[in-house]
């Protein structure tokens, strides 16, 4: 996978390798509900981290399953991104929300994007919902 934009950190290559659960070898096939599901040739927006998964231990992976993954999305008014965790029932926040930022219609990508850097330390900016 190759990124575009990194909104916290910096690649140590051009190139990324992420690992997610899953998969089919041979005739075994296993699913992870409500796992991040990528597709060649797309765009996404992923929250990645480290960890220790089966077999993999400190791959770099998509946070908290489909919440760490926004499918971009292009629109007449420009690129949205939506959550892949939008098909999935989520547990209420503290504030007793239920659905991910922007629900249904996903979120401005520029907009998502300057939460994201702000939250990450460049000036602290309310969530957006």
């Amino acid at each position: 996978m190759q990124p575009t934009t990194v909104l916290k950190g910096e690649p140590t290559r051009r190139e990324l390798t992420v690992t997610v659960m899953g998969g089919t070898v041979g005739e075994l096939s296993t699913v992870i509900v409500a796992g991040p599901e990528l597709a060649l040739g797309s765009e996404y927006l992923l929250f990645l981290n480290r960890e220790d998964l089966p077999g993999a231990a400190g791959a770099r992976t998509v946070r908290d399953l489909s919440q760490g993954i926004f499918d971009v999305v292009p629109t007449p008014g420009g690129k949205r991104a939506v959550s892949q965790a939008i098909y999935h029932p989520l547990l209420p926040d503290a504030t007793g929300l239920t659905e991910p930022p922007g629900g249904a219609a996903g979120i401005g990508l520029d907009e998502l994007m300057q939460n994201v850097r702000g939250l990450a330390g460049e000036g602290r900016r309310s969530p957006v919902r």
